[in-house]
């Protein structure tokens, strides 16, 4: 089917936003702007104000961008279109306010948009969820960022909701209840992040950054709140900065270079190695793999030590038996 050229417009703005190429994207909003009003369609006219809110918060013209998402949000009202419209314009309007230091005006439009994908029963909730409780975890307002996550979780059961959104729930509740001080139950959280990660045969980019940014806090958990747990804080810097997109790598590779038990560090990131061990049990960890207890009875062969590379049998994620890598291809 061939486009109109108000699609071919739209189309030259979302290519020149990918490319990062402003004015480029400011030519192609103005023939879209030329074609919306040629047509005189209101649906066009408000998809064509969303639109020009995107341009402006690409090019950090964050006043400009939150007056074209509330006309948007007016006409898309006036319409009465569909739940799942409106609550997009909410979503871009509280990141916009967020930006603009509006905490209290991004709190409202993110509760918005939960409200309204509640009440179409919406399996985005799960993501709109998340977004409010970043905002709330922004603010400081700690319990209430926590029960917004653990509602995400509970949005997500039963629906087939990507699993980089379920992770991102459980890595909100894993930074609340860090913030809280409430640090084992932190670590649970994060921990569960990790066999997110690592149920994925081949984990895409939003996924993997979810997990690398879980390894990163379990590193600060590691090094900050636990006692002893400073390989393990090494080892989970280091997935981090394996994984990590730039701003997480480079946080991680900053916490690096200041662990001396960093300077142990060697191999391969995403094969199964010793992290931490006690009397009778240890963690065993990878880059890509579950953070994962096994105890001392599971194993096999010589004693293992910190960093030992290992062999790991697992049904499902509990570990059956674990031995020192006899280097085996990986996989």
């Amino acid at each position: 089917m061939t486009k109109t050229a108000w699609e071919r417009a739209y189309d030259a703005v979302g290519a020149a936003l990918r490319d990062g190429d402003i004015p480029r994207a400011d030519d192609a909003l103005s023939m879209l702007w030329r074609e919306a009003e040629a047509r005189g369609v209101d649906e066009l006219v408000a998809n064509t104000h969303f639109t020009e809110g995107r341009v402006h918060d690409a090019a950090r013209r964050f006043e400009r961008a939150e007056a074209s998402f509330v006309a948007a949000l007016d006409l898309d009202r006036a319409l009465g279109r569909a739940p799942g419209v409106i609550a997009d314009v909410f979503h871009s309007l509280g990141i916009v306010r967020r930006n603009l230091g509006d905490d209290d005006g991004a709190l409202d439009a993110f509760r918005n948009e939960v409200e309204l994908l509640r009440e179409a029963d919406s399996p985005h909730l799960t993501s709109a969820l998340c977004s409010l409780g970043g905002q709330l975890l922004h603010m400081g307002r700690l319990e209430l960022a926590l029960t917004a996550y653990q509602s995400a979780e509970a949005a997500a059961e039963g629906r087939q909701v990507p699993l980089h959104e379920v992770a991102k729930a459980y890595l909100g509740q894993g930074e609340a209840l860090r913030q809280s001080k409430r640090y084992q139950e932190a670590y649970q959280r994060l921990a569960i992040v990790t066999r997110l990660g690592a149920r994925a045969a081949q984990p895409w980019p939003a996924l993997v950054d979810v997990v690398a940014r879980a390894w990163q806090l379990i590193g600060v958990l590691c090094r900050y709140a636990f006692v002893e747990r400073e390989a393990m804080a090494a080892a989970a810097f280091w997935y981090a900065a394996e994984l990590g997109e730039p701003e997480v790598a480079a946080r991680a590779r900053a916490e690096l270079r200041t662990l001396q038990e960093a300077q142990d560090l060697e191999g391969d990131p995403f094969r199964y190695r010793v992290v931490h061990r006690e009397d009778g049990w240890m963690i065993l960890a990878a880059a890509d793999g579950a953070l994962l207890q096994a105890s001392a009875e599971r194993m096999v062969g010589e004693d293992l030590a910190i960093w030992d590379e290992v062999d790991v049998e697992l049904d499902g994620l509990e570990v059956l038996s674990v031995g020192k890598s006899a280097g085996k291809p990986r996989g």
